[in-house]
């Protein structure tokens, strides 16, 4: 492994790996019926997942991206494993099950409980020294239709960002209280790659609409899915790989391929892989990421699952074998590099793109806190004597708007930002205020509704918010919880550290290192 003290740049060479029709006795049934995994590198799956890094490791790869895991599982023990095998970590933040932690393309909307899904893997992962990396979102805005969600997604980047960033070594001395032991995790975007919308995608995330946002919301790194090298006829040219490489060969972010591997013509031999860390491609592209490990249904695998938890080797394993070892990218020396790229320009909405140029507000619940705790009139969860327990939140807010609407008809329908962004709880007391404000009614609501600012609850304990409703104490990310480092595991447990150097210049908004990663492994 690469000392970054000399400088040398790092490539990815990765694989994905999230197996999810494994054939294994489930609750539901007995052997022979299906489950999904939802959470491949838990330390349940050991069994499992050691298995599976034996033949990432028999590929010599560095690079492991995960799209799923679940927050509440430990994860120690794959950590661990990884970093002795002096591999890093790629892992999506989003979740197919968890709908806190899921952005819906076709009806995208973001608030305080959806960033507070995503924090929730963040907080278990960002610690670890060996994590290379975290997707926002995957292919998330995957056409025209779609890409008012990149809105959201990169408001998501900004709330992200200044969560890692306020909570790491970047912000805070070694002698102070801090929640992650490193520099801040880097938060990317991972794309799809439709021709309509992919050059405005990547100069969507990529650009920086106000220079007082500190850059926050722009992605550290950007990724491409690209499946367009298919079969023995293709080429770097046929493919579309060369047109890919002139279109980011200028970007200010680093760029990785974050999926590739086309199935269409069987067995893949991945002749793609002596182009991507080839002399025109590894210049711009910091590496890319084999799609995938295990065999499913939709036959990208290169390694199959058996009953009695043994892994067969498939024909492309060995295709793709050689393929990878045989590519030896040329690696510079960057504390000499000179930076050519440029810096993107926020694409306009139009008829192809739909996003728009403002973000929502941050999601913070110290806003949402002190917005509540201003409130004369609030919903009542504590009074059970009165309060009809049996209805739901969501029951009681559609009766409230009913009630506003008659006096306000617009009002449900055009919340302030700030109340847009907060849990169904503050949207419910802030229609029971405003109604008992205007002098429409009485602060009770079938009482379920009680006059001033209630007793202190959690969430305002925990961002300093006082029951006469001053203003909280901060205003930014959240108090330190438990960690996946907590139960006496050693981070890095080789030395393994990663560190992604995206220093820039101020002045000229370029990053001193390009469109690659400038990550260092650090031999301790």
């Amino acid at each position: 492994m690469l000392r970054g003290s000399s400088g040398i740049e790092f490539k990815v060479k990765g694989i994905s790996y999230q197996p999810r029709s494994r054939v294994q006795p489930t609750s539901s049934g007995g052997a022979g019926s299906k489950s999904v995994a939802p959470d491949p590198i838990s330390n349940e799956k050991e069994h499992e997942w050691s298995v599976a890094l034996e033949c990432a490791s028999e590929l010599h790869l560095n690079t492991i991206r995960v799209y799923e895991v679940d927050p509440s599982q430990p994860h120690d023990r794959f950590m661990a494993a990884i970093a002795q095998k002096q591999m890093y970590l790629l892992l999506d933040l989003g979740s197919g099950q968890d709908q806190k932690r899921h952005i819906d393309r076709s009806n995208p909307t973001y608030d305080v409980e959806t960033f507070e899904g995503f924090r929730a893997v963040v907080d278990v992962f960002a610690g670890y020294d060996n994590v290379l990396g975290f997707f926002a979102g995957n292919e998330v805005a995957n056409d025209v239709e779609t890409t008012k969600s990149a809105n959201f997604v990169k408001a998501l980047i900004r709330d992200l960002k200044t969560y890692t960033r306020n909570n790491s070594i970047t912000e805070h001395p070694s002698n102070s209280p801090r929640k992650f032991d490193r520099t801040p995790v880097p938060i990317g975007y991972s794309s799809n790659d439709d021709a309509k919308i992919r050059v405005d995608l990547f100069r969507y995330f990529s650009c920086e609409r106000d220079r007082r946002d500190d850059r926050d919301d722009i992605a550290d790194f950007y990724g491409i899915n690209i499946y367009s090298w298919c079969g023995d006829h293709s080429s770097y040219e046929i493919s579309g790989y060369a047109d890919r490489t002139a279109e980011y060969s200028k970007s200010p972010i680093p760029v990785i391929i974050s999926e590739y591997g086309c199935n269409v013509v069987r067995p893949r031999k991945f002749q793609e892989v002596a182009a991507i860390y080839g002399p025109n491609m590894s210049t711009v592209f910091a590496g890319a990421v084999m799609y995938e490990l295990t065999e499913e249904q939709n036959e990208y695998g290169i390694v199959e699952w058996h009953q009695n938890n043994t892994i067969e080797r498939l024909p492309e394993f060995d295709y793709f074998k050689k393929a990878i070892m045989a590519a030896q990218p040329k690696l510079r020396d960057l504390s000499t590099y000179s930076f050519e790229g440029e810096t993107s320009t926020c694409p306009s909405q139009s008829p192809t793109w739909l996003a728009s140029y403002q973000l929502p507000p941050p999601a913070d619940e110290c806003i949402c806190a002190r917005i509540a705790a201003s409130f004369n009139c609030r919903y009542d969860s504590h009074d059970s004597t009165t309060a009809n327990v049996s209805t739901s939140l969501q029951d009681l807010y559609s009766v409230a708007c009913g009630l506003l609407s008659l006096k306000q008809p617009s009002a449900c329908n055009q919340p302030p930002p700030e109340i847009a962004l907060c849990p169904l709880v503050d949207k419910l007391s802030w229609i029971y205020n405003t109604y008992f404000e205007s002098g429409y009614g009485k602060c009770d609501f079938g009482g379920n509704a009680r006059r001033g600012p209630g007793d202190l609850d959690e969430r305002g304990r925990r961002c300093g918010v006082l029951e006469s409703g001053a203003k909280p104490k901060r205003v930014r990310g959240a108090p330190p919880i438990q960690n996946g480092n907590e139960k006496g595991e050693e981070k890095g447990k080789d030395g393994l550290r990663t560190s992604w150097t995206v220093a820039m210049q101020i002045d000229s908004l370029m990053y001193s290192v390009p469109f690659l990663f400038s990550l260092y492994a650090l031999m301790l």
